[in-house]
């Protein structure tokens, strides 16, 4: 990923563009809430947990015990970099409007997904 990153530097550099890259997730979406909620459905939830305390519970998907089936793991994988799914990714509130403003006085020049980055 490291390598990725600096060669997108060095292309901007080269192309005299200066500006700032804007994370999407957890930043611009609610990505975690999203995936969440689609494993819910998907696999399950023996505990009963709403996505707010799964999340405060596990973190991050990949440390849900029950969604550690290769079923899962194989929807995940599959899903993980699909555009289709990061257009349903839910907008965290305001953050549009916010991009506009950093747009205004520093050019965004990047939106940075880290698993299509590291894929």
């Amino acid at each position: 990923m490291e390598d990725n990153i600096v060669e997108i530097k060095n292309k901007l550099h080269k192309s005299g563009i200066s500006g700032v890259a804007l994370d999407i997730d957890e930043t611009l979406s609610w990505t975690v809430g999203y995936w969440v909620e689609q494993m819910q459905l998907n696999f399950g939830n023996p505990e009963n947990l709403t996505v707010r305390q799964l999340i405060e519970k596990y973190r991050f998907t990949q440390n849900v015990p029950y969604w550690q089936t290769e079923e899962a793991i194989e929807w995940m994988d599959e899903h993980r970099n699909s555009n289709e799914i990061q257009e349903l990714l839910p907008l965290i509130e305001y953050a549009d409007k916010n991009v506009l403003e950093i747009n205004k006085i520093l050019p965004i020049v990047l939106y940075i997904n880290i698993c299509n980055l590291a894929g």
